[in-house]
């Protein structure tokens, strides 16, 4: 990586819901720890929770703050600006980053107060895109000096959106895991990484579990935090199913992969799932639906289940691919190989950082 003397201050913005899973956090980790010294990593991460009180913790590199989420956005806006004024007023080279649509204005909020410099990123398909309404135009990075989007077909969502703004695509990565051994038994072990958000249809593909343990002995390990109003221990009742919750600690979450025989995906939308990548970098198979996001991602290392354009998911058909995968061991090595290859050739941490930091060094460079 490029060298220099100049120091470059970061800030990522991201909010999230306290009960999911996120692979933001684990997006944010993977590119400041691989940024050179003269980069300086900082976060505010707000939390959407059911409480009906702000609770604010802090240290020397991230602000956390947990919200009801009906607060009013200039409110919250206000209380980050006010609890890190002094330390944002020290920063040279200051670039924003904010990391999920939704708290764009707080950057703008920070940019009439404070110089640096904006980059929004796509990190997912925009909701009213998905459902096809061309006639909308939100664009929340209509001001921000710079967009990435992580996966291909984000530049699309952009031109949707009326977005004008300079934009380059950089395909999320993570570093090449340690792999462990499997279990030495004759259990099948299949992992759901993506927790229970509607958008990542376990519920809808949980009848094919039933279908498939009626053939074989298998396990599925179901990794994320709850939905509001789901109850999974009762939607699960009777299924060959762990529910593990949600699991923030790197290393935990690289146990159960390693326990796993193949990776299973459900969503209606996807950009560039984290959680995707460490199924290939893993070699594990890998079966999905056929959600754009995921096809850009996955190519041809993955057998897909097809939606419909309600986002129903034929249970017996994805039952079926479970089986497959079960059953032949010449097409569970092949798809294992060919995730191997295609998170080598696109989604490997280095890469990744690498087109960051030039961007980052463009930006403050300009000035």
């Amino acid at each position: 990586m490029k060298k220099t003397q100049q120091q470059i201050n970061v800030i990522e913005i991201d909010t999230r819901d306290a009960n999911y899973q996120t692979g933001i956090g684990r997006y944010i980790d993977i590119v400041s720890r691989n940024m050179p010294e003269y980069v300086h990593t900082y976060r505010i991460i707000l939390y959407r929770t059911d409480a009906t009180e702000v609770k604010i913790t802090q240290t020397e590199t991230e602000l956390s703050v947990f919200y009801p989420k009906n607060m009013p956005a200039p409110i919250l806006n206000g209380v980050i600006v006010h609890m890190w004024r002094q330390k944002i007023a020290q920063m040279e080279n200051l670039i924003l980053k904010v990391n999920c649509t939704g708290m764009e204005s707080l950057a703008y909020t920070i940019r009439t107060q404070f110089y640096c410099k904006l980059i929004g990123v796509l990190h997912f398909s925009p909701q009213w895109i998905m459902d096809g309404n061309p006639h909308r135009k939100d664009n929340p990075f209509f001001n921000m000096d710079h967009v990435i989007s992580v996966f291909g077909r984000g530049v699309e969502f952009l031109r949707e959106m009326n977005c004008q703004r300079p934009h380059t695509v950089i395909l999320n990565g993570i570093e090449p895991p340690k792999i462990g051994q499997r279990p030495h038994d004759d259990v099948f072990r299949f992992i759901f990484p993506n927790g229970w958000s509607p958008r990542k249809g376990l519920v809808k593909i949980l009848p094919a579990f039933k279908k498939v343990a009626e053939k074989h002995k298998i396990e599925v390990l179901i990794l994320g935090g709850k939905e509001s109003g789901i109850n999974p221990e009762e939607l699960t009742k009777g299924l060959p199913v762990r529910l593990l919750g949600l699991i923030d600690d790197e290393m935990e979450v690289a146990k159960y992969y390693d326990m796993s025989d193949c990776a299973l995906f459900a969503s209606a939308s996807e950009a560039c799932s984290i959680a995707g990548i460490e199924a290939m970098a893993r070699n594990l198979p890998i079966i999905s639906t056929n959600c754009q996001g995921l096809a850009e991602m996955f190519d041809n290392a993955a057998l897909y289940a097809k939606m419909a354009p309600d986002y129903a998911i034929d249970a017996n058909e994805y039952a079926e691919h479970m089986c497959r995968i079960i059953e032949d061991k010449r097409l569970r090595n092949k798809l294992s190989v060919l995730a191997y290859a295609r998170y080598l050739k696109c989604y490997t941490a280095k890469k990744m950082c690498k087109q960051t930091l030039e961007l980052y060094e463009k930006l403050t460079n300009n000035d």
